[in-house]
């Protein structure tokens, strides 16, 4: 969320840029940031990349990023690459006193693996915003897991961004009517379908 992002120091514009992003100190140093992803993968965004070098991101392997964070932030969309990127070993190479966050998908984190480690005091605590299967069943162990916080995949919601989500929806609609293509959208092959009956700029 761009509302959210603003209250953050921004976590890098675009999810599928940034898989974990961390705070090396507990201080809020913008030099602190380390991020699981090589430079030469976000050159393709340019304003991506300088936004990254003005905060100071410095892009580290994840083993590298997991040794040294007080705090692991997860915002990556699932893909074959990130799917289980939080497992029992990742865990286990994280700091005893390391808190482990997740906003992106449920299964970028391995929730069994999770449960142990929290229960086993292999690190200090976990927020998740997100889960494999959703709502959360009722026997699933995170409700039984301690130094845990859990939320119902609404952690980015808010006045702000609901009015910004149904502007969206809207503007999307008066696009169409005026035969332009909506910016948002998430299968735009489908302009190319014979199918279309719409003519679009």
């Amino acid at each position: 969320s761009p509302h959210v992002k603003r209250h953050f120091m921004d976590i890098m514009e675009k999810k599928e840029y940034v898989h974990p992003i961390q705070k090396t100190s507990r201080q809020p140093n913008p030099q602190s940031f380390l991020v699981n992803r090589t430079e030469s993968k976000i050159r393709a965004n340019p304003p991506v990349l300088r936004f990254a070098k003005k905060l100071g991101v410095e892009f580290v392997p994840l083993e590298s990023l997991l040794v040294q964070s007080d705090f692991v932030s997860l915002h990556a969309a699932v893909t074959s690459e990130t799917k289980g990127l939080i497992s029992e070993t990742q865990l286990k190479q994280m700091k005893p006193d390391a808190y482990l966050i997740n906003t992106g998908r449920g299964a970028l984190v391995d929730e069994a693996a999770l449960a142990r480690a929290l229960n086993d005091d292999g690190i200090t605590g976990a927020a998740v915003d997100a889960f494999v299967e959703e709502p959360l069943p009722k026997e699933h162990p995170f409700r039984a897991t301690k130094n845990l916080l859990l939320a119902p995949h609404q952690a980015a919601f808010s006045n702000e961004t609901g009015r910004t989500v149904s502007s969206a929806c809207a503007q999307a609609i008066v696009d169409l009517m005026h035969g332009k293509r909506p910016k948002m959208v998430l299968n735009p092959e489908v302009f190319d379908s014979p199918q279309l009956r719409a003519k679009l700029n």
